[in-house]
């Protein structure tokens, strides 16, 4: 007794007779294909001009040579099978239309595929699908265009329902975590990964890298939006994580410190190729004086995209930033490390810019101690992008008191921005010093310090406290602005 799965198969597989009408260079390309297909399922009754029969096999394929244009020729043809499909590919037009209304005449239902060619043609018929050649010309021309995503058009809907999208170098989603792109999905989804020749399923943990394909599936506006932002090129920062700057201002500050904090923000939006917003919260400032100060501050700039915001709901003000794409925000020493800002920047995943004594734009280095081999990996191309959109000179540092500067892991990540840097066609310095961190960096005061935004700074236990990590430590520095970078995914 067969089995189930043979009875199924045997079903599925049923033999379906194929006529196919045709002449011209492409219905005998189209032959040449069914020939060299290795699935012969289907029976083929070929009538095609000038075709060489003696290159056919004679298993499935039959030939027949009739005028197919008259009426009782193709009432012959079609009354010997009952044909599944049926193929016009014609180089008269009205020779192909007349074949089409006399296959109509005798079978309404019969799915034709129509090979058209011409301009003007207007075929309305639920059962026949149409192939443009003029727009499969086109549409392959397109989709060679940089910049443009391939979409399938030979399954689904065709619609661009299903995407491939190139990891391009440079791209700001390079060298991150799938996790980075998980975290966004909502109307679509990651179905595999092409990687030298190879296809798999990415999990969260691991890297998305240069040349990578990614097969996606969703909601085609979706895909198109998404194309766009994993495609942008590096010097976007603040992307991925916003669009958008935002100060909140210390209301204990002087007018003084507070004029000069929203030069160095102002400073920051100019530097960017994208022109963000500038969002400047303060709660009411009981002062007047002092108000209409920094409402006169904020005027002078004569900025369409500078707007001061008002309220004394730390809450009502993190909500307020999460829906305006704030992508960095710029505060005081003293205000971030009050616990409810610390814990709702790290919830938000955004970098968290720390005033410090030396102002932004009298920076020109820029500082990252090493650290954990998974957090330096996952920081890097944010890294990468800031100090090249700010021209920084950009250092990489091993300040080791023991002198361990060969082990595996510091000898990765010293590789892993050395690729990324040259990914960017940008210089890095590698530092390796035998001394004590803190007290290297003591004395300076004209760097703008990176530092990984990780869970160690919303710590709360005694235990935790008293074992700070070198990048908490820091923190409590006042000398030197730093940029908070989230360790996402």
């Amino acid at each position: 007794m067969p089995h189930l799965n043979e009875k199924y198969e045997k079903k599925l597989f049923t033999r379906k007779d194929i006529l196919i009408i045709s002449e011209g260079v492409i219905g005998q390309n189209f032959i040449a294909w069914i020939r060299r297909s290795k699935v012969n399922s289907n029976y083929y009754t070929i009538n095609c001009k000038n075709l060489n029969i003696s290159c056919l096999p004679n298993s499935n394929l039959e030939y027949i040579n009739e005028d197919m244009t008259g009426f009782f020729k193709v009432e012959k043809v079609l009354s010997k099978k009952p044909f599944e499909s049926i193929f016009i590919i014609m180089k008269d037009r009205d020779e192909a239309l007349e074949i089409l209304k006399n296959v109509r005449i005798l079978n309404q239902k019969v799915r034709v595929i129509f090979v058209n060619r011409w301009d003007g043609v207007r075929i309305s018929d639920d059962y026949t699908t149409i192939i443009d050649r003029n727009e499969i010309v086109a549409s392959q021309l397109y989709t060679r265009l940089p910049n443009i995503p391939t979409i399938a058009k030979d399954i689904g809907l065709g619609n661009g329902e299903l995407m491939e999208v190139l990891i391009a170098n440079g791209t700001t989603y390079a060298y991150k975590t799938f996790a980075t792109l998980m975290s966004e999905e909502d109307t679509w989804r990651i179905v595999g990964v092409y990687r030298k020749k190879e296809f798999f399923f990415p999990k969260k943990n691991h890297l998305i890298l240069p040349n990578d394909t990614l097969l996606l599936a969703g909601k085609p506006s979706v895909l198109e939006s998404l194309y766009k932002k994993i495609n942008d090129r590096q010097k976007v920062f603040p992307a991925p994580y916003g669009k958008n700057l935002a100060l909140i201002l210390n209301l204990n500050d002087s007018i003084e410190e507070i004029e000069t904090h929203i030069k160095e923000l102002y400073h920051f939006k100019v530097q960017l190729e994208l022109v963000p917003k500038i969002y400047i919260y303060t709660s009411s400032i009981k002062n007047e004086l002092k108000m209409k100060k920094l409402e006169i501050i904020i005027e002078s700039y004569q900025s369409e995209y500078m707007i001061l915001r008002k309220s004394q709901d730390y809450h009502r003000v993190i909500e307020d930033m999460s829906e305006h794409e704030v992508g960095v925000v710029f505060v005081s020493n003293n205000l971030f490390i009050k616990h409810f800002y610390q814990d709702k920047f790290y919830q938000m995943k955004i970098p968290v810019f720390i005033f410090g004594i030396k102002p932004l734009f009298d920076i020109k280095k820029s500082l990252l101690i090493m650290g954990k081999k998974e957090e330096m990996e996952k920081i890097s191309t944010s890294v990468l992008d800031i100090a090249e959109t700010f021209k920084f000179e950009l250092n990489l540092c091993n300040y080791s008191p023991s002198g361990a500067f060969e082990d595996e892991e510091t000898l990765d990540i010293e590789k892993h921005y050395e690729t990324i840097a040259n990914l960017f066609d940008f210089d890095i310095n590698i530092e390796h010093k035998t001394v004590n961190p803190i007290r290297e960096l003591a004395p300076k005061d004209d760097i703008l310090h990176l530092i990984p935004f990780n869970k160690e700074f919303i710590s709360r236990s005694i235990f935790e406290i008293f074992s700070m990590s070198l990048n908490q430590q820091f923190l409590n520095k006042h000398k030197y602005p730093k940029l908070l970078i989230p360790v996402v995914g």
